[in-house]
């Protein structure tokens, strides 16, 4: 049914939407053939938990690359080099199939995510930094740029995305509405950042945030 729903928004926002964009889609999601015949030059990335990467990495529809969702007790209880070890693991499992590597880190080791990255070989990360865009804005950016600085420093800011939740859940309290969203992401590129990575699930907010993006300057229909 969510899937469905997203495909919905994606025809809707389609005059935003640029080659450069990547989808991030889940294992076995049913929208994928949907959306690859709607973008059919655009790239698809899969994300999945630990668990889940067997299924993922044995996948045959296609996608160019995986992004293991890095966060939870496990990861909170160990030392960062845990972390460094088993997503080198992933890493190489990955990039032996041919695809892009990732990691999407949920942990306040701010501005460690950069070393992980080249510690463990992965080629990009979305940072869920999503609660800062409810506290501000400038919240938002200014913590996007602290991480963004950090991947300047060892090579490339453009390596590095930062998470923003639409309010797809009426208890998730690190979710925001579309205006809010679209005034973390104007901020955010001000202050360094070069990808927003937007989660939603089934709730049609993407028209308002990319309308809100228009009136801001920032994202014009084609």
């Amino acid at each position: 049914q969510n899937a469905a729903a997203e495909v919905k928004h994606l025809a809707e926002v389609k005059r935003y939407l640029r080659l450069r964009y990547v989808f991030m889609i889940e294992h076995g999601s049913p929208a994928v053939a949907d959306l690859r015949a709607m973008f059919p030059c655009n790239r698809f990335h899969e994300i999945a938990f630990p668990d889940a990467m067997s299924a993922a990495l044995a996948t045959g529809d296609g996608v160019e690359g995986i992004a293991v969702d890095w966060e939870g007790a496990s990861v909170d209880a160990h030392r960062l080099s845990w972390s460094v070890e088993r997503l080198r693991d992933y890493a190489g499992a990955v990039h032996a199939r041919g695809k892009v590597a990732a990691f999407v880190p949920s942990w306040t080791r701010q501005s460690r995510d950069a070393f992980v990255a080249s510690s463990a070989k992965m080629d990009y990360v979305l940072a869920q930094i999503q609660g800062s865009c409810v506290t501000s804005a400038d919240a938002f950016a200014s913590y996007a740029h602290s991480i963004a600085s950090d991947f300047h420093d060892r090579g490339d800011a453009r390596n590095v995305g930062f998470e923003i939740s639409m309010d797809s859940y009426d208890v998730a309290s690190n979710h925001v509405d579309a205006e809010r969203a679209a005034a973390c992401t104007r901020k955010a590129y001000g202050r360094g950042a070069r990808a927003i990575y937007i989660y939603g699930n089934g709730n049609d907010r993407l028209v308002s945030y990319f309308d809100a993006l228009d009136r801001m300057g920032v994202r014009a229909p084609r």
